[in-house]
């Protein structure tokens, strides 16, 4: 018995497979289908635009009745096309006709793999179970072995790329490229036969940086081993949420790493707060220290001794604003009360200053690690303005653009 009759002796396993515009989706999954054709898989494509209310999916039967208004029909058979809003309610169709043995969802160039994942997991209040007839299995990623780097690190926005998406989107490409990276179970590099063994081995190794539990794998003219991308039963929403590799490094788990490639992480830590000016300098000139690739975490200015900043760092694109409140800043009555998150907060305790603290993550080539962590270092106030306190701290030069302060710790 293969493995997809089994998996879907329970429920039905879904497929999440994203990637960015042109990176070879669709191309994969039509060879995939062609390796599976002892299967009937369904293929739902998500749909940029919110269609008519009569006609949420554009239907192709090979004998699919469907009660829906007729809509005009896909060149394939077992395609159907949904909206983001109608996404689960169609899965949700396909899975109770019983006719198929997994279901692949093409996920739109630009959407965020989570977002789909969440649609499709069980929401509280249902009369029906969605895990009892469909599962998503398995998310996977396709990036381009020719273009990923390049795009990447060039911070293009998603309307300069196509002006069709939503004019509210401030996204870069980076930013779709990276969330889909980091959320992937597997990420297959398409067009791999397209680029020399050098080049291949090197997106390999950052791709394995940036994501350090996914499986990578290379496919040549859109072939890949359909064993790889259905159901593998290797999702799981709270792992994938922990899997990029900032988040690992950060928790002191090693990120893979290759001297090969001159690629490595670190951290930086620390616990008294930063000159905001000196540390300005830094992130403005933070690139001359090597090819950062991913850097992410949260900092302590001194002017601003009760909030967390944040900074995430990928390719091209660079952000930087407010996290959230220290949890010292805040009355322990006010605290979370359950164990689990208290005992997090009392992990991270270090007194005079509690939580407050300096913790960031780089990920990159041929960085220069002594000297951004010297850099940086030189930020920090020293022990004798660290004990001039607040009154001196807060009159400290702040080039950093006026925060929207949070008014409770969410």
């Amino acid at each position: 018995m293969s493995s997809i009759a089994s998996a879907t002796s329970q429920a039905m396993p879904i497929t999440v497979l994203s990637g960015f515009i042109g990176a070879g989706k669709t191309t994969l999954y039509h060879q995939l289908l062609e390796r599976l054709n002892d299967k009937t898989i369904a293929v739902v494509v998500e749909d940029k635009t919110e269609l008519e209310a009569e006609a949420d999916f554009l239907l192709a039967g090979m004998g699919f009745e469907s009660s829906s208004t007729q809509a005009n029909a896909d060149d394939e058979g077992n395609v159907y096309r949904s909206s983001m809003s109608k996404l689960r309610d169609k899965v949700v169709e396909l899975a109770q006709t019983g006719r198929f043995d997994g279901l692949l969802v093409e996920a739109h160039g630009a959407s965020d793999p989570l977002l789909i994942a969440e649609q499709l997991s069980d929401q509280q209040g249902e009369s029906l179970s969605l895990a009892d007839i469909a599962v998503v299995d398995t998310t996977a990623t396709v990036v381009d072995a020719v273009t990923f780097l390049t795009d990447y690190q060039a911070g293009t926005s998603l309307k300069a790329v196509d002006d069709s998406f939503d004019g509210d989107d401030e996204r870069k490409v980076t930013d779709v490229l990276i969330e889909q990276v980091e959320f992937a179970d597997v990420i297959v590099i398409s067009k791999a036969d397209l680029v020399d063994a050098d080049s291949l081995g090197r997106l390999t190794a950052i791709l394995e940086a940036l994501n350090t539990g996914a499986q990578v794998i290379a496919a040549n003219n859109g072939a890949a081993d359909p064993s790889l991308l259905f159901a593998t039963g290797s999702f799981d929403f709270a792992r994938a949420q922990q899997a990029a590799g900032w988040l690992q490094e950060m928790r002191g788990k090693p990120v893979r790493t290759s001297v090969e490639h001159c690629l490595s992480s670190f951290k930086f830590e620390a616990r008294r707060p930063l000159h905001p000016a000196k540390f300005a300098k830094v992130l403005q000139s933070i690139q001359s220290f090597g090819k950062l690739l991913r850097s992410k975490g949260y900092f302590w200015l001194a002017t601003r001794e009760q909030y967390a900043g944040q900074w995430s760092q990928a390719g091209g694109v660079a952000r930087f604003g407010v996290g959230g409140v220290f949890w010292s800043a805040i009355p322990e009555e006010n605290w979370p009360k359950d164990p689990t998150y208290l005992a997090s907060i009392k992990d991270a305790w270090q007194e005079p200053f509690g939580d407050k603290r300096q913790e960031l993550v780089f990920i990159g080539q041929n960085l220069d690690q002594e000297g951004l962590l010297e850099a940086l270092e030189s930020c920090l106030l020293s022990a004798d303005e660290t004990e001039r306190g607040i009154e001196y701290w807060v009159e400290l030069e702040d080039p950093f653009p006026p925060w929207h302060i949070p008014h409770s710790h969410d």
